[in-house]
């Protein structure tokens, strides 16, 4: 396989992350605000997706182990963010919103650190630059963010949803592909020793 779709394995999933996350971050105030929350309630809701991130990400990360297979687990949460998306669509109350905000933060939270864990290891094997890698996330949260804003700019806030439900497919069709790692094949973490004697290696 070359170079260049080994690269797109190792980043398309976190492109699409990233993709969403800037849609949702950049718009979602507005999303709520046209439901009817108040800046108070999307306070509360941003609150209460924080709160879960440090336990959920704990708690995932142990479960994930446990299940050894990093790519399937992946997959999982993406197909779980995709219905937990397509549940605000049908929320209107705020106790609905702050529900489905809630396991929204316990499924999304843990997601870009287990991806860091498969592309930290593959980068490393395989010979490429992690931070090469890495910035097709930063490129894809600008390009998430432009693509929302200008389609809550032509038809309306309604649109967050839609955008950020388009990264979420992509991260579902884009975790098929990644190398299929798993925790009993991640090689032991070399000493310093072995760190400075190291010869570089073909970059991308």
């Amino acid at each position: 396989m070359s170079r260049w779709l080994l690269a797109l394995r190792l980043s398309g999933y976190g492109g699409a992350y990233f993709f969403a996350a800037g849609a949702f971050v950049s718009y979602w105030p507005e999303w709520l605000r046209d439901r009817g929350v108040d800046d108070i309630g999307i306070g509360t809701l941003f609150m209460i997706r924080q709160l879960a991130l440090v336990p959920a990400t704990l708690a995932v990360g142990w479960v994930a182990h446990k299940a050894g297979n990093l790519r399937a687990v992946l997959i999982v949460l993406a197909v779980a963010a995709f219905l937990l998306m397509a549940g605000y669509g049908i929320s209107y109350s705020f106790d609905a919103l702050l529900v489905v905000t809630l396991v929204w933060g316990i499924v999304w939270s843990p997601t870009l650190a287990l991806y860091e864990r498969i592309l930290v290891m593959e980068a490393e094997m395989l010979g490429f630059h992690y931070s090469r890698l890495r910035l097709w996330g930063s490129v894809s949260y600008i390009l998430g963010t432009v693509a929302c804003g200008v389609a809550v700019y032509y038809w309306g806030p309604p649109w967050v949803l839609y955008v950020v439900l388009a990264g979420i497919v992509m991260m579902m069709l884009m975790g098929l592909f990644i190398p299929d790692l798993r925790f009993a094949s991640v090689p032991a973490v070399p000493d310093r020793h072995q760190l400075l004697h190291r010869q570089p290696r073909d970059a991308l």
